[in-house]
């Protein structure tokens, strides 16, 4: 039977998922792909928590995975170029 990955988050570090979310930045699913990433990063959920600055660099990557020139045209001139100082600084 396979071990199913977990990892735990700091509250900022949920918190800041959740607000991706809500300003439509990730979905449901790329979410759990940012918790798949950083359960295979983070180690066992008895180490430290995940916290908010692994979480950004996680969900950053996200955002351009495979080359994402969408992503990279949002940052230039779409609501993700209005966000990212807010969300990313």
């Amino acid at each position: 039977m396979n071990e199913v990955l977990r990892v735990r988050l700091t509250g900022r570090a949920v918190a800041f998922l959740k607000l991706l979310q809500d300003f439509g930045h990730l979905d449901e699913e790329q979410i759990q792909e940012v918790h798949i990433t950083l359960a295979d990063i983070a180690g066992t959920p008895k180490e430290s928590p995940a916290d908010l600055p692994l979480v950004r660099r996680v969900a950053a990557a996200m955002l351009f995975e495979d080359g994402n020139i969408e992503a990279l045209k949002e940052i230039e001139s779409g609501l993700l170029a209005e966000d990212w100082p807010f969300l990313f600084s």
